[in-house]
């Protein structure tokens, strides 16, 4: 039944701006204390995606899917347009210092450190 209780523990934050670092610190500090969420393990987002996503790979969306995550060795946003769906979208949702970056390619990824709200992706996009 939805919004019934199901005794699991989620982490719920909200994206932009200045927000992501408080909540990595807070993410920090509950991981640091042994809190752990059912719904946040990039094991279980997985898990999750493997169950519910309906294509494995991007371009075979339904609609346009553009994934950004941050490059580690270049340090700047990259746009995921075509490939393995999982990977990217774990990529740009892997935190620094609590959840780890994703191997993709030649590279490391994790989320938005590089461009938290990706407008000049969306712009290079004709967006």
């Amino acid at each position: 039944m939805p919004g019934q209780a199901t005794g699991k523990t989620a982490f719920v934050s909200a994206g932009g701006g200045s927000f992501g670092a408080v909540q990595v610190g807070i993410l920090r500090e509950l991981v640091a204390s042994d809190v752990r969420a059912d719904l946040v393990d990039p094991r279980g987002l997985a898990a999750l995606l493997e169950r519910h996503l309906p294509c494995k790979n991007l371009e075979d969306a339904a609609i346009p899917v553009h994934v950004v995550a941050t490059s580690l060795l270049a340090g700047t946003a990259v746009c995921f347009s075509r490939g393995p769906a999982i990977p990217a979208i774990l990529a740009s949702a892997a935190i620094p210092a609590a959840f780890p970056p994703v191997w993709i390619g030649d590279d490391d990824y994790n989320g938005g450190v590089a461009s938290n709200t990706p407008v000049e992706t969306a712009r290079a996009l004709r967006a």
